[in-house]
C-alpha cells in the first residue's frame, strides 16, 4: 500500500485542453471515453499528486469518470466550476480541484465584470488540510492574449489587461476572505495554465506541471 500523504506533498496543473473531447465540439462516446482512459494512465505513469488542479474540463461528470479510471480510491473531487458562457458552449472550460487529502472548504467565482469590461471563465479555491496547517489553492483561468483578426488589436491588448487586472483583484479579496475565516492559518497558492506539450498525454492536452 502507498504510504499516506504527510508533511511533504505533490501538486499538479494541467491545462487538460477541452476535456475529454480535445475540441470545442463534444466527440463520439467511444472516443471522450478513450481520451479519459488515456489521460488517467498518463497520470499514474507518473504518479498521482496530492492535489490536481485541472483547466479545460466539461464539467465535474467528466471528474468523476476521470476519478474513476485513475483508481485511486483517496483522491476526491473537490470542487468543479459551472460557469455559463453561452447555450452552445455551456461547460466544456471548467476548472475543477482534486485532492487526496481532507478539504476543509470550496467553491468557485465567475469573474466578476466592471463597466464594459467583462473577463471570461473565472476560477475554483480549495481550502485543503495538508498538515500540520491549512492550504489555500485557487485554480485559475484567466483571458487569454487571442485577439479576432476583425477586431482592433491595440484596443483588444488594453481590454485583455484590464480583464487580467479586474480578475486579480477578485483573487486577492477572495485571498483576504479566507485568511479572515481561518484565522490567517492558511498559505495562498495560485496556479495558471501549464504551457508544455509531451508525447505521453493524450493528443491536444497539455502536460501536468508538477511541485
Amino acid at each position: 500500500p502507498e504510504e499516506p500523504a504527510g508533511p511533504h506533498w505533490t501538486v499538479a496543473s494541467w491545462n487538460m485542453e477541452w476535456f475529454p473531447s480535445g475540441f470545442v465540439e463534444p466527440r463520439p462516446a467511444k472516443d471522450e471515453g478513450r481520451r479519459i482512459r488515456d489521460a488517467a494512465r498518463a497520470f499514474r505513469r507518473q504518479g498521482v499528486p496530492d492535489v490536481l488542479l485541472a483547466q479545460e474540463i466539461r464539467d465535474a461528470e467528466t471528474c468523476r469518470a476521470f476519478l474513476a479510471r485513475l483508481g485511486d480510491s483517496r483522491m476526491r473531487l473537490a470542487v468543479c466550476s459551472d460557469f455559463w458562457f453561452d447555450p452552445t458552449n455551456r461547460g466544456l472550460q471548467q476548472v475543477a480541484i482534486l485532492s487526496r487529502l481532507p478539504v476543509r472548504r470550496a467553491g468557485f467565482e465567475r469573474w466578476a465584470a466592471a463597466d464594459f469590461v467583462h473577463p471570461p471563465r473565472g476560477f475554483c479555491w480549495a481550502v485543503i488540510d495538508v498538515g500540520p496547517t491549512n492550504v489555500a489553492f485557487f485554480d485559475v483561468h484567466l483571458k487569454s492574449n487571442f485577439i479576432p483578426e476583425d477586431q482592433d488589436v491595440a484596443r483588444q491588448t488594453v481590454l485583455n489587461r484590464l480583464k487580467r487586472e479586474l480578475a486579480a483583484r477578485q483573487l486577492l479579496a477572495r485571498i483576504d476572505e479566507i485568511e479572515a475565516v481561518t484565522n490567517h492559518d492558511v498559505i495562498a497558492f495560485l496556479t495558471c495554465m501549464a504551457e508544455y506539450i509531451d508525447a505521453d498525454i493524450p493528443e491536444g492536452a497539455e502536460k501536468p506541471s508538477r511541485w
